[in-house]
């Protein structure tokens, strides 16, 4: 806020959908109010600010390009994403990891729509299909400098900036 920022763009997600266990109804609560807070901050502070809410991306398509290869042993060392990447999971966990990643999303998009004038929302954005090297080769999870320039380029190319 001490910046006073005319624009903002706000990614979050990932990690939180990551811990989220079987029962994620509170923490899924919790989101909503973090998330929706930081907003309700942000506009009483800067009426006019605008905002580009960005979708958790597919995670799971992270599993698909890593899962077999020596990410799998990069996963299991450092207990990153233990919810979808951990070998020890099965089909139906990762599934039900997919579902919190829809429910999640969801969220963020009913949360943009509580602010009409101030947040921009495009749920397609999630399912965009990236490749291997748009991921981290330090931690396989995180996007690298490629995936960087790709987030910048999708979220900037849709001329949100004009939309609002």
């Amino acid at each position: 806020l001490a910046y006073q920022p005319d624009y903002s763009t706000l990614m979050v997600g990932a990690n939180d959908v990551c811990s989220w266990g079987e029962h994620y109804a509170a923490a899924l609560a919790q989101f909503d109010a973090d998330v929706n807070g930081a907003i309700t901050r942000l506009v009483t502070f800067r009426r006019n600010v605008k905002l580009l809410m960005v979708p958790i991306p597919d995670v799971y398509q992270v599993y698909t390009l890593g899962a077999g290869t020596s990410c799998q042993r990069v996963w299991n060392t450092i207990r990153l994403c233990g919810r979808l990447l951990s070998s020890s999971l099965t089909d139906a966990d990762r599934a039900d990891f997919v579902e919190r990643w829809r429910i999640a999303n969801a969220k963020l998009e009913e949360i943009a729509e509580r602010f009409p004038g101030n947040v921009k929302f495009d749920p397609s954005l999630a399912n965009f299909q990236f490749d291997q090297e748009h991921i981290s080769t330090i931690d396989c999870f995180h996007p690298s400098v490629s995936g960087q320039n790709l987030v910048a380029e999708l979220t900037w190319r849709g001329g949100w900036l004009g939309a609002f």
